[in-house]
């Protein structure tokens, strides 16, 4: 995550929103590899027939995924929805061959956790919010994402356009380095704090050069293909990492 933003053409005019720190929701966390106080990226929960997969951006992972954790809801030092270890890692083909712009985001699958003495999948405690890969570019969204070093995660509710290269973009911040993987959650319901997920902070500058701005890689088919194996608890992949920014 992290450059200026440029528009293209005819879209709308740059307007900044900010950015709060709240609480978080149970179906968003953080990546980390044993201390969730130490956290370096942010994930979210997918619906999902075996109850175990989330949402991260490719650049986040490298190799098998196996060695992080996924806290959901975590805040302050506390993780009130139990911790729970990736399994594997799935991303497509193209950000394997070359880090393309148009496919940074990753399913990761999850082993059982324990919450209330019990252990248990993810999705069964915190629940899960439905893929969408079909959306347009101009959408209303519920972002939350964690900043590096911060213990509160910051949430935004902001219209999203098309952005350079293709890519879903929004204004609003800060969501700088930690947030990659953010979702960007369209129907929001505050009340069963749950959505549709149509894109996650990553993809042009993996999510931008500013913590102003913030990039989406647009879902599609590509998005679909890979969510099904995560799904199906197929094998997972050996992720290419190193992506950088290039800001």
């Amino acid at each position: 995550m992290q450059s200026s933003v440029i528009l293209l053409g005819a879209i709308a005019p740059f307007v900044l929103a900010a950015a709060v720190p709240f609480n978080g929701i149970p179906s968003v966390g953080v990546l980390h590899h044993g201390d969730p106080k130490a956290h370096f990226c942010t994930a979210s929960v997918i619906e999902s027939k075996n109850g175990n997969v989330i949402l991260t951006a490719a650049h986040c992972v490298g190799g098998s995924g196996q060695g992080l954790v996924f806290s959901p809801g975590y805040h302050d030092g506390a993780v009130p929805y139990g911790s729970y270890p990736v399994t594997a890692a799935y991303v497509h083909p193209d950000w394997n061959k070359d880090h393309s712009i148009d496919y940074d985001f990753a399913f990761l699958t999850l082993g059982k956790g324990t919450h209330g003495g019990k252990s248990v999948n993810v999705q069964s405690v915190v629940g899960g919010n439905n893929l969408v890969t079909n959306a347009g570019y101009k959408n209303t969204v519920e972002v939350v994402g964690y900043n590096d070093n911060a213990q509160k995660p910051v949430h935004c509710n902001v219209g999203t356009y098309e952005a350079e290269a293709g890519q879903l973009g929004f204004n609003c911040g800060p969501f700088s380095g930690g947030t990659s993987g953010s979702p960007w959650i369209s129907g929001y319901n505050a009340k069963t704090e749950h959505g549709n997920v149509i894109g996650n902070i990553g993809g042009w500058h993996t999510g931008g050069c500013s913590a102003s701005t913030s990039y989406s890689s647009k879902y599609g088919a590509g998005t679909l293909s890979v969510y099904n194996r995560a799904n199906e608890g197929s094998r997972g992949d050996d992720v290419r990492g190193g992506a950088s920014s290039g800001c």
